[in-house]
């Protein structure tokens, strides 16, 4: 989505033409997140139940979709971070026992008036400010993830953003090697 963003935005270069095509990717996104069927990996995902904290990079539901089939019984609790939100409309992620939580760290298409990433600078700029006013506005979700070992399964966005994206949810230097939490990198084969 991010490299077909840029190309239309490099192509037709207007002022109205980044929220055009802001509206018109949201629209399409939650509309296709409605009707597709979630992937098989996402259903295997789900049905580990020893994670019970999931960081999403998409900004559709189908993972949360997924999450309240494969556990129904359990609470599962969804937050997304935007820039453009405004400090009163962000919710924490406060997990309780036996409750599931879902971050989608670059938005969601879900909530009216958020937005999410849909290019590049958008990514860039989503991990800055998450950086500068998570701290203040989402500290349970980011002292949670800064607790916790991280698993990124199919990681196919660039190195830079993966190492940006791994120190902002580390309290230690990504080289350190006395690290009270480790990452794992899967790829899907």
């Amino acid at each position: 989505m991010h490299r077909a963003v840029a190309s239309i935005l490099v192509e037709k270069s207007s002022p109205r033409i980044e929220q055009t095509i802001r509206r018109e990717v949201s629209r399409l996104v939650a509309h296709y997140s409605d009707i597709v069927e979630p992937a098989e990996s996402l259903r295997l995902l789900a049905g580990i139940r020893a994670f019970t904290l999931f960081v999403s990079l998409t900004p559709d539901n189908l993972f949360e979709r997924v999450m309240r089939t494969a556990n129904p019984s359990c609470v599962i609790k969804t937050s997304s971070y935007s820039p453009r939100d405004a400090s009163e409309s962000l919710s924490d992620l406060l997990l309780r026992q036996g409750e599931c939580g879902i971050f989608q760290m670059l938005g969601s298409c879900t909530q009216v008036g958020s937005g999410f990433a849909i290019h590049e600078e958008d990514t860039l700029e989503h991990l800055y400010r998450l950086q500068s006013d998570g701290t203040r506005r989402l500290t349970t979700i980011l002292s949670e993830l800064r607790r916790r070992d991280k698993l990124l399964i199919n990681c196919n966005f660039p190195d830079w953003f993966g190492r940006a994206m791994l120190r902002l949810i580390n309290d230690n230097r990504l080289y350190t090697t006395d690290k009270a939490t480790w990452e794992f990198l899967c790829p899907l084969r």
